[in-house]
């Protein structure tokens, strides 16, 4: 019977261990989301447990969709999102226990376990603008121990969260439980700066990281590209980190995925050349018979999850109606930490399990994925997470035939993509870049010499399609002609059709110089000489051979001369009275160009020009001294009498007898007004200064025989109370009881407002009544001594008076307080610190 039993107990733990197994890469992939959303920018984790989750956090500047995002990698698309109701079905889940309820605003996620429901909720607030992120497992049968201890596990998985923070120029440190493919793909998204020591026994590599790029590396001889890839195929490495180098030189310039398949191509080919042990077939004598298991998946794998079936309940025959309490979180630990089930559990786990079975689960794995990429990933992981063995062999010889296909697949798109584009300006440059990502990608590539062959062509398909649409204009006008034919020479200078398009060019001078004659006319009549210069500089440039180019340039010539003498009127006008100016306009002009055919003209203008810049400087000098109020009135009214009689027809004699009547006036006028305003402002700042003082005079004595009567009415009132508080005369009332001395009036009262805490803090500073200075909050059982339990204190109409006393919950600060209303039993109260409340103040 107890052999039975025991046999019994037996099957009960493989049924056990093979759920924890089955889940095992689930969990593994959950630990591996709580990680990631960690290390996200504006992630804090929460420090108060709100809920049953196993992390909680708050982003305070990440977008929600960025958010949904990362959680839909493990989950998918959410069962609610945001800002839509939630399903009868979703209501009643499990898991919304453990989350307190559902909100509108909330995103949730479920994914659904063997042994339970994982879930993530997304809940964004808006007067706070952050989004609390809620992660964590459900399962009804977990006793609260387990899961305390799935949470350690939890946090156990973050507790190197903060390293790459901590990795900079300045600091350094090992890297421990964390595999170095993870930690460089972990510092690409960090964007990490440093240097990286791997030591392989004695054999020593650096890594160059800038800004989460790789590169430079060197291991003995060995440097960058051939260095790295040496150095990401060892195994068993140490890990540390060091300054940064001063280097951002990229001397590797690949993808680190690309640095990471070389070097296990590297590694292939080494182990290829040594002899490979034999497996043993024989499994341990132990187990006589081999248990059904579900398909195992690569240990470092989150691509595939676990097929969705139900977990058969497993009965204890000894307790038929108890359940069995499965330790689930203690055993999840264990097989996330150290890849085995503690205390012999997991030798019976790892041997039930052959590697000829998780290589087959492999490859079905593989045979679902769409994308080659994902494949090799797949593979990759696989050989990563085993010792070597034909099985690990063969999974490298599959990474390489994939590798093949990946080549051969991009050759095939690059062809492709390049035949789509089109032969216009940007042919060359964009073909040139598709074919040059290929061969930067696949530098060994059978194609090479092919691609570089077709870089070569670019340029002569080009000419060519040129040059075809040069047949295509023979019935365009000329213009158009010249302007293609020209492009043509600009951009093919060494092209095998430049004798022909020359010989198109030369067959149209005359045609060119009989529309030029024939446009003189109409820019002589506009006076618009631009046209013509164009023509003509566009012949001198297209036929500067023809024997018409001297013809041409002369009447070039003449053409600028009419349009400068055109621009230069126009610029004197624009300078309207800065006549200096245009006579240095005009000197210019004649110094730069003295034989231009319009040089008498400018000459006359200059002459002119003298005779307006002399009485224009001298104005300038008289008004100058007649604005000037430091001179008397009287000598500047003198000398613009005098120059008006020396100029009685100059240019400025208006300006002159406008000032002059003006100054005439402000002798008499403007002092008299100064005085006058100065008057009233003196006799309106006194009137004002004297209403100011009689108001505050009356507000300051209304107030204090509004407290004084505030007072007295509370002195009678305490006489009604009894003999316990006895008022001290000064503004203040001590009870005999507690020897606690009061102020008799409390802040409402006295203020006439109410206070919120930080307000009533200040109050208490500030207060001085009865001549004291150490007045101070009460705490609540002051306050409940002289409000509760039959010892009442004269009522002022307050509801509530602040206390000494705050405490936190979640986000907020609370301050304490006590009501005046009449109970025997006292219950503390708290309010949010920004409402408004009285101070009853105390000392000492």
């Amino acid at each position: 019977m107890q052999a039975k039993s025991a046999t019994e107990s037996s099957k009960i733990q493989k049924n056990q261990i093979q759920t924890i197994n089955d889940d095992l890469d689930l969990a593994r992939d959950f630990l591996c989301l709580v990680k990631i959303v960690d290390i996200l920018p504006e992630i804090k984790r929460h420090g108060e447990q709100q809920t049953r989750s196993l992390y909680q956090a708050v982003s305070a500047g990440r977008d929600l969709n960025a958010l949904e995002s990362q959680l839909e990698a493990f989950f998918g698309e959410p069962q609610k999102p945001a800002g839509k109701s939630a399903s009868r079905a979703l209501r009643s889940h499990p898991a919304i226990k453990y989350l307190g309820g559902i909100r509108k605003e909330q995103a949730i996620f479920i994914k659904k376990a063997r042994t339970g429901v994982y879930y993530g909720v997304l809940e964004p607030d808006a007067k706070s603008k952050q989004t609390k992120i809620h992660l964590g497992f459900c399962n009804h049968e977990m006793s609260e121990e387990d899961h305390r201890k799935f949470e350690t596990l939890v946090k156990r998985s973050l507790r190197n969260e903060k390293l790459f923070d901590k990795l900079d120029a300045r600091h350094g440190g090992r890297i421990q439980d964390i595999q170095f493919a993870t930690f460089l793909r972990l510092a690409e998204l960090l964007k990490l700066t440093c240097t990286v020591k791997i030591q392989k026994d004695k054999s020593i590599g650096y890594l160059f990281l800038y800004k989460g790029d790789l590169i430079a590396a060197e291991t003995g001889s060995l440097k960058n590209r051939e260095a790295a890839y040496e150095i990401v195929g060892w195994k068993n490495t140490k890990i540390e980190i060091e300054k940064a180098s001063a280097q951002t030189e990229n001397n590797i310039k690949q993808p680190l995925i690309d640095i990471l398949k070389e070097g296990l191509r590297i590694r292939k080919r080494k182990i290829s050349a040594k002899k490979i042990p034999k497996i043993e077939a024989e499994k341990s004598k132990s187990f006589a018979k081999k248990e059904p298991h579900s398909e195992v998946r690569p240990t470092d794998t989150f691509d595939q999850p676990p097929p969705e079936k139900p977990l058969e309940k497993v009965k204890d025959p000894a307790k038929p109606r108890k359940k069995q309490a499965l330790p689930l979180a203690a055993i999840v630990i264990g097989g996330v930490l150290i890849f085995a089930i503690v205390a012999g559990v997991s030798l019976y786990f790892f041997t039930s399990k052959s590697l000829e079975d998780q290589y087959q689960s492999l490859l079905v794995n593989v045979e679902n994925q769409t994308e080659l990429e994902q494949k090799q990933l797949l593979l990759q992981n696989f050989i990563n997470s085993h010792d070597q063995s034909e099985y690990t062999l063969n999974a490298e010889k599959q990474i390489e035939e994939i590798s093949q296909r990946i080549e051969e697949r991009d050759y095939n798109l690059s062809l492709q993509q390049v035949g789509m584009l089109p032969l216009d300006e940007n042919y060359q440059a964009e073909a040139t870049a598709i074919y040059s990502r290929y061969l930067e990608k696949f530098p060994n590539s059978p194609h090479a010499d092919e691609i570089a062959q077709k870089i070569s062509e670019i340029p002569n398909r080009i000419e060519a399609a040129d040059y075809e649409k040069l047949k295509e204009i023979a019935h365009l006008d000329y213009e158009r002609r010249i302007a293609a034919y020209t492009k043509y020479l600009a951009d093919h200078p060494r092209g095998q059709y430049i004798v022909q398009v020359e010989h198109l060019i030369s067959g149209m001078s005359e045609e060119y110089f009989n529309h030029l004659k024939q446009e003189i006319p109409a820019c002589e009549k506009l006076k618009e000489w631009d046209n013509c210069i164009h023509l003509s500089s566009q012949y001198l440039k297209y036929f500067q051979n023809s024997m018409r180019s001297y013809e041409v340039a002369e009447l070039k010539k003449q053409f600028q001369d009419k349009r400068d003498l055109i621009l230069l009127q126009a610029r004197a006008e624009n300078e309207g009275d800065n006549f200096e100016g245009v006579k240095q306009i005009f000197l210019k002009y004649l110094e730069t160009n003295p034989d231009s055919s319009e040089k008498e003209k400018l000459e006359k203008e200059l002459v002119k020009l003298e005779g307006k810049i002399e009485d224009k400087k001298q104005w300038e000098t008289i008004a100058a001294y007649s604005k000037d109020e430091q001179i008397e009135v009287s000598n500047r009214i003198y000398k613009l009498k005098r120059y008006i009689r020396k100029n009685p027809s100059g240019s400025y004699i208006e300006d002159a007898k406008v000032i002059l009547e003006d100054l005439q006036s402000e002798k008499q006028a403007i002092r008299q007004r100064q005085i006058i305003a100065q008057q009233k402002m003196q006799q309106a700042r006194l009137q004002q200064e004297k209403e100011r003082k009689k108001k505050e005079e009356q507000r300051i004595q209304m107030e204090m025989d509004r407290i004084q009567g505030e007072r007295e009415e509370m002195r009678a009132r305490l006489l009604q109370s009894g003999a316990r508080f006895v008022a001290n005369g000064d503004g203040t009332v001590t009870d005999s009881q507690t020897g606690l001395m009061w102020s008799i009036l409390d802040s409402q009262q006295e203020l006439g407002n109410c206070l919120n805490y930080d307000s009533a803090v200040a109050y208490i500073e500030n207060l001085t009544t009865g001549d004291y200075h150490d007045w101070r909050l009460p705490n609540a059982g002051d306050l409940a001594g002289i409000y509760k339990n039959n010892n009442p204190f004269p009522d002022s109409g307050a509801a509530w008076y602040w206390t000494s006393e705050t405490t936190v919950a979640g986000y907020h600060t609370l301050g304490g307080i006590v009501t005046t209303k009449k109970e025997n039993v006292f219950n503390r109260e708290y309010k949010n610190l920004e409402e408004c409340g009285a101070v009853r103040a105390v000392r000492p």
